[in-house]
């Protein structure tokens, strides 16, 4: 990361896909002003996450180990609650497609 909390792009990319939904077991009541969104009949409460996988990631230096390789993981973070993805073994380029939910 930079000064400004952005991730180096020389050290590859992630990809993932987000969707933001109302899931009826975490429905609240909504103010009157809340209640007038005119773009969902129902306000959105869940968050899924599906990440799908990394590309050109930079290989690790290990003293012992010239493969050339990383074992990539990811570490999601979203409104104080942190998870960890499963590790990828010897891959630049891994895939992953694990869902997370945050409610």
């Amino acid at each position: 990361e930079d000064k400004k909390g952005r991730a180096d792009p020389s050290l590859g990319r992630i990809e993932l896909c987000l969707r933001w939904c109302h899931n009826p077991e975490l429905e609240v009541e909504l103010t009157e002003e809340g209640a007038r969104d005119p773009h969902m009949s129902k306000a959105p409460n869940e968050l899924f996450v599906v990440l799908i996988r990394a590309r050109n990631l930079k290989p690790q230096s290990r003293k012992h180990d010239q493969s050339k390789q990383a074992d990539p993981f990811v570490v999601l973070s979203c409104a104080g609650k942190e998870t960890r993805s499963t590790t990828k073994k010897a891959t630049l380029n891994p895939r992953w497609v694990e869902r997370y939910t945050w409610d």
